[in-house]
C-alpha cells in the first residue's frame, strides 16, 4: 500500500538543516523550539501511520514510500524506497517516541552548554538517520542510514571534543564500527551475487520459498550462513557485541541524553533489528543462528560480571547495556524473534530512563559520576530516585514491571527453541544456562548500583552536598513518562502459554506478519522461567543488599581483601583492551610507522621530491657552465653536438653476442647486429681457434665443417673500414 513516509525521516532531518544553517544566531529558546518540534511532528506522523494506515496493510506487507530511482546501473536497480511493516513500524514508534522525550530532557540537562544549538543539531541528525535505517525499503538505503547512525555516534560521544579523552572515545567508536561494517559490506555483496536483488522484501520472499541460491554450497557452508554471519559481523559492531563492543563503555565520555538516546534504546538496537528483519534468512542455516545466540549469551554474561566492579555510575549502565544487548541477539538468535524485539521496547523505556536517571544524579552533584562519593540520595533527590527504583525493578525481572516478561520470555525461549536441529540441540540449552547466570549478575550489579547511590549516608563533600538540588521539571518530566513505560508496556507481551490465551500476546500478534509466527513454548518452561525469575531477582538484590545496603559494609571490604587481583581484573574489564592494543594496535601503529618513513619518507620526500630536485639542480648548474653568451662557444658545442649525432646515425650497431647454429658436424656463426648496411664492415671468423681466419667477408654469417667431435671456440673479429673500429666476440661450441 503507497503511503507517504518519507515525512518521517525529512523532518528531523528539516530541523537538523535549520539548526546548522542559522542555530547559532538563534535565542536557546528557539533552538530547543526547532529540535523538539522536529523530532515531535515525526513521532505525529509516526503515530499517524502506525495507528492508521498501518492496521489495515500489515498483512499485505505494510506501507511503501518511492521516493526516486536512486541507483540504475545495467541489472542493479535500487530505489530510494521507505516501508513501514509491523517491526519497521514498532521500531520508529520507539525511536520517535523516546526521541522526543530525550530531545525535552536536554533542554534542561544541556542548558549551560555554549555550543546548545549544534548539540541538537546533531541529536537532529541522528533521529532522522536512525528512521532512515529502520524504513529502508532495501539492504543499501538500510546502510545509508546505518552508515549515518554511526557518523552521529561519532560527532555526539566526541562532542565536547576540546577534551582528548572524549574525543579519542568518539575516534574509537568510529573505528570498531567501521570494522563491524566491513563485514556488513561484504554480506551485503554477498546476497546480491546470489539473489541479484538488495530488496529486502525480495531476498526475505527468496529465503521464505528455501530457494535453491541461497542454499547452495559455498566455502564448506551455505550462501545463507556466509551472508548471515558476515551480517552478524556487522551487527556486533553496532550493537557493541563480543569481540566489538569495546567503544561502548568508552562512549560514555559523550552527554549523558547522547548515552540515553543512542546506547539505550536506538542505535544499538540496530543489529538486533537487522537480524529480526532478515529472520528468514537465518532460519535457512541453524550454525549462523547458533553463532548468534551464543555471542549474544556470553557477551550478556561476561559483560554482567564487569558491571560488578565499576565505580563510575553511567559505567555500570553502559555495561548493563552490552548485557541486555546480549539477550536480545540471544532471543532473535534462537529464533524467537519477537521475544528479541519485545526485550528491544522494554529495554528502551527502562534503560533510557536510568540513564537520564544517572543525568539527573550527576546534574546535581555537579558533574561527579563515580558511585564511591554518593550515597543517601534516596530523599534528597526523590523524584529521581522514584524513576530509579521503578527502573531498576524492571531490568532486575521483578513482576509484574517491563523486563520481568521481556527477558524471561527469551531465557524460555532458549531452553524450548527447536531452530537449531538435532545436530545443534545444545546450543539452546547452553544459551538458556548463560542467560540465567547474566539474570542473577544483573540482579546483583545493578542492585550494587541502587544501594551505592540511594541509601545510606550521604558519601559526598560538603561542598556537594550543599548544592544537591532535585532536576527542574523539563528533566523530571520525561523520567516519569518514561518510568509509566517502564511499569506498563510489559503488559504488551504476557506469554499466552501461562495463562492459556495466546491473544494476550499483543506483541508477538502485532509483529507476526514481519517475523513469523511467535516461538511457541511449553506452559511448564514458561511457568519454570516466571519463577525462576523472581527467585533471581530476589535472590541477587539480597546478596547485593549484604554487600553493599547503606554502603560499603563489611563483607564486600572483606571479600575486595581476599581477593584483591580478581577484583582489580574486573575492575579493569578483565584488560580487553589492554590485548587489543598488545596484539592489533600495536602492530598497526609499528607497520604503519614503517611504511611512513619507507613511503613518505624516503620514497616520497628524499627520491621523488628532493630527488627530483636535485636531478633538475644538477642539469641546471650544468647547463648554466655553457650558458655563459659566449657565441663562439655555443658554435662549438653545437658543432660537437652535430658530431656526435652524426656518429650515432651512421655508426654500425655492434652485435652484443654471437649466435651459433650447430647442426651435426656443421656451424654456423651470425654475427648481425641489425638490418643496415654491411658492406664497410669485414667479418673474420676463426673456427678451430688457430687464430687465422677461416672466413673473411662482408657477410655476418659463416658456416664451417669440423671433422670430429669435440669443444671449440669460434671467435668474430669485426673491422669496421669508414670509422677504424675493431670488436671481437667468441662463443664455445660443442660437437658431438
Amino acid at each position: 500500500m503507497s503511503y507517504s513516509l518519507r515525512l518521517i525521516p525529512l523532518l528531523p532531518f528539516a530541523g537538523e538543516l535549520l539548526l546548522f544553517l542559522f542555530g547559532r544566531a538563534m535565542r536557546r529558546e528557539w533552538v530547543h523550539l526547532v529540535a523538539v518540534l522536529a523530532i515531535g511532528a515525526s513521532f505525529l506522523a509516526t503515530a499517524d501511520a502506525f495507528f492508521t494506515a498501518l492496521p489495515a496493510a500489515r498483512e499485505a506487507g505494510g506501507l511503501r514510500d518511492s521516493v526516486w530511482s536512486w541507483i540504475s546501473s545495467g541489472d542493479l536497480k535500487v530505489d530510494l524506497a521507505f516501508r513501514m511493516d509491523a517491526l519497521s513500524g514498532v521500531m520508529c514508534m520507539i525511536i520517535t517516541f523516546i526521541g522526543t522525550l530525550i530531545h525535552i530532557y536536554s533542554t534542561g540537562y544541556m542548558a549551560d552548554e555554549e555550543d546548545y544549538a549544534r548539540f541538537f543539531a546533531y541529536l537532529n541528525l541522528f533521529c532522522g538517520a536512525m528512521l532512515v535505517l529502520v524504513l529502508g525499503d532495501s539492504l543499501p538505503v538500510l546502510f545509508v542510514g546505518w552508515e549515518g547512525v554511526g557518523l552521529c555516534s561519532y560527532l555526539l560521544i566526541g562532542f565536547w571534543y576540546l577534551d582528548n579523552a572524549n574525543a579519542n572515545a568518539g575516534k574509537k567508536a568510529f573505528i570498531t564500527n567501521r570494522v563491524g561494517d566491513f563485514g556488513f559490506l561484504l554480506g551485503m555483496l554477498v546476497l546480491y551475487k546470489a539473489t541479484g536483488t538488495f530488496s529486502l522484501p525480495e531476498i526475505i520472499n527468496l529465503a521464505h520459498g528455501s530457494s535453491s541460491t541461497l542454499t547452495a554450497p559455498l566455502g564448506g557452508q551455505t550462501v545463507a550462513f556466509w551472508a548471515a554471519v558476515l551480517l552478524f559481523v556487522g551487527a556486533t559492531g553496532k550493537s557493541a557485541q563480543i569481540p566489538l563492543y569495546v567503544w561502548l563503555p568508552d562512549a560514555m565520555a559523550g552527554p549523558t541524553p547522547v548515552s540515553a538516546l543512542i546506547h539505550a534504546a536506538t542505535m544499538v538496537t540496530a543489529g538486533v533489528y537487522m537480524v529480526a528483519r532478515l529472520g528468514a534468512l537465518y532460519l535457512l542455516s541453524p550454525g549462523a543462528l547458533a553463532i548468534v545466540a551464543v555471542v549474544g549469551a556470553v557477551t550478556a554474561l561476561f559483560a554482567a560480571i564487569i558491571g560488578f566492579a565499576q565505580n563510575d555510575f553511567k559505567k555500570v549502565l553502559a555495561y548493563s547495556t552490552v548485557s541486555q544487548l546480549g539477550f536480545m541477539f540471544a532471543g532473535v538468535g534462537t529464533g524467537a524473534f519477537s521475544n528479541g524485539v519485545f526485550h528491544l521496547l522494554t529495554h528502551a523505556f527502562f534503560k533510557a530512563g536510568l540513564f537520564l536517571c544517572a543525568g539527573s544524579v550527576m546534574h546535581a552533584l555537579s558533574g561527579s559520576g563515580n558511585i564511591t562519593r554518593m550515597g543517601g540520595l534516596r530523599k534528597l533527590l526523590p523524584w529521581t530516585h522514584g524513576v530509579f527504583f521503578i527502573c531498576w525493578l524492571a531490568i532486575i525481572g521483578m513482576p509484574p514491571l517491563a523486563g520481568f516478561f521481556s527477558k524471561d520470555s527469551i531465557i524460555a525461549g532458549a531452553f524450548a527453541t527447536p531452530v537449531f536441529g538435532e545436530g545443534l540441540a545444545w546450543v539452546g540449552p547452553l544459551v538458556g544456562g548463560l542467560l540465567v547466570a547474566a539474570s542473577l549478575c544483573t540482579a546483583f550489579y545493578m542492585s550494587r548500583l541502587y544501594f551505592l547511590v540511594f541509601t545510606g549516608p550521604v558519601r559526598a563533600d560538603a561542598e556537594t552536598q550543599h548544592h544537591i538540588h532535585e532536576s527542574p521539571v523539563t528533566m523530571v518530566g520525561p523520567l516519569v513518562v518514561l518510568a509509566a513505560g517502564a511499569a506498563v508496556v510489559g503488559f504488551l507481551g504476557v506469554p499466552g502459554s501461562v495463562f492459556a490465551h495466546p491473544d494476550w500476546n499483543l506483541i508477538g500478534h502485532w509483529l507476526e506478519p514481519a517475523l513469523g509466527r511467535e516461538l511457541e513454548i511449553p506452559r511448564g518452561i514458561e511457568v519454570a522461567m516466571e519463577v525462576g525469575s523472581v527467585f533471581l531477582a530476589v535472590a541477587g538484590a539480597g546478596l547485593a543488599w549484604v554487600f553493599f545496603g547503606g554502603g560499603y559494609r563489611p563483607p564486600a571490604r572483606a571479600f575486595a581483601v581476599s581477593v584483591p587481583g580478581l577484583v582489580a581484573l574486573v575492575r579493569d574489564k578483565f584488560r580487553i583492551d589492554e590485548l587489543y592494543d598488545l596484539v592489533i594496535i600495536r602492530p598497526i601503529k609499528a607497520i604503519s610507522r614503517f611504511l611512513f618513513r619507507l613511503v613518505d619518507r624516503f620514497l616520497i620526500d628524499q627520491v621523488l621530491v628532493t630527488g627530483a630536485g636535485f636531478v633538475v639542480d644538477v642539469f641546471g648548474r650544468i647547463a648554466r657552465v655553457f650558458q655563459v653568451g659566449d657565441a663562439q662557444r655555443y658554435v662549438a658545442v653545437f658543432a660537437l653536438g652535430v658530431g656526435a649525432v652524426f656518429w650515432g646515425a651512421t655508426r654500425p650497431p655492434t652485435p652484443r653476442e654471437l649466435k651459433v647454429n650447430v647442426d651435426g658436424n656443421s656451424v654456423e656463426a651470425d654475427a648481425s647486429a641489425g638490418n643496415g648496411p654491411t658492406d664497410y664492415i669485414i667479418y673474420g671468423f676463426d673456427f678451430d681457434g688457430d687464430g687465422r681466419y677461416d672466413r673473411q667477408t662482408h657477410s655476418p654469417t659463416a658456416r664451417w665443417t669440423y671433422e670430429g667431435i669435440g669443444t671449440y671456440t669460434v671467435h668474430v673479429v669485426i673491422f669496421d673500414e669508414r670509422w677504424h673500429t675493431r670488436s671481437e666476440l667468441k662463443t664455445k661450441v660443442r660437437i658431438r
